[in-house]
């Protein structure tokens, strides 16, 4: 029986917990060659899912309002407009064996009540082609162009393989909480 727990990570512990499941999914699983912690670890949120004590999802989230405060603020997609505050979700990982158990709607909403507590006016998102489905059937949508991304990918693909693989979407505070808080 799954009893979940819902929290921001406020002791080392479970950070280290959940950097580990993000190099379980993300370099192990998924093969990526990725930083883990990376540049952006720092000052970041880092909000977790337990399942009996053990940190089995979570992602991380960077506030700001400069493209340079945000992992994906090195692409040209990304585009702020002055005077409001952005929240960058990245890093989101679920363990293989609770993919079909941990509630997304509950994590949205919490996402609502986030940009609530933290005059957030955005969420933007940085995905992989094949999860932009996945986020459109909870609010986001697509800004800019996908584009090409070597970094995460240096060792699955080759150098003259140039195809989109990422895509940004962005998902407005405002219609987050008309959606999953009234």
């Amino acid at each position: 029986m799954s009893d979940f727990y819902y929290s921001y990570a406020k002791e080392l512990q479970g950070i280290n917990d959940f950097y580990q499941l993000v190099k379980d999914v993300y370099v192990d699983e998924k093969g990526y060659s990725i930083d883990i912690p990376d540049l952006y670890a720092e000052g970041a949120k880092h909000y977790i899912i337990k399942d009996q004590g053990k940190v089995v999802a979570g992602f991380r989230i960077n506030e700001g309002e400069r493209k340079h405060d945000f992992p994906s603020g090195d692409t040209e997609q990304l585009i702020l407009n002055p005077g409001h505050r952005y929240a960058e979700i990245s890093r989101w990982a679920i363990h293989p064996e609770h993919r079909k158990k941990v509630s997304i709607v509950k994590t949205f909403r919490d996402f609502a009540l986030y940009s609530q507590e933290n005059a957030i006016s955005h969420f933007i998102a940085k995905v992989t082609l094949d999860l932009i489905g996945f986020y459109e059937r909870y609010g986001l949508y697509k800004i800019g162009n996908a584009f090409y991304d070597p970094k995460p990918f240096a060792k699955l693909i080759s150098p003259e393989d140039k195809a989109p693989n990422f895509q940004l979407m962005l998902l407005p505070a405002k219609e987050l909480c008309q959606r999953y808080l009234l």
